[in-house]
């Protein structure tokens, strides 16, 4: 059995609010870079910081220090696209499975 079978059974033992809060949640730029292995925990740390006392996004800020090109920052906003276009299916996924178990 793969993983991702592993991880629907358990994400089938979550309750309704449960699966609503995870699937709703909106991934950030540097959390896709961090788990792609672009940035350090540390190194998005002292940047959220840096953006705070500024006005810039996160990823101007890295192509500016020099961590990423452009493309590499491009790309991770791809990921992060398509990560909410998966959970705004499996949102919608969720709700036509409870519509169908409420007319039953």
């Amino acid at each position: 059995m793969d993983s991702k079978d592993d991880s629907e059974k358990y994400f089938d033992k979550w309750s309704d609010e449960q699966k609503w809060n995870f699937l709703a949640r909106h991934e950030r730029l540097g959390e896709v870079l961090v788990k792609k292995g672009h940035l350090s925990v540390e190194q998005l740390e002292q940047l959220l910081a840096e953006q705070k006392s500024g006005s810039q996004h996160i990823g101007q800020i890295i192509i500016d220090r020099g961590l990423l090109s452009i493309d590499e920052i491009l790309a991770a906003l791809e990921q992060q696209y398509l990560n909410d276009r998966i959970s705004l299916q499996a949102i919608a996924d969720l709700k036509s499975k409870q519509k169908n178990q409420d007319q039953t």
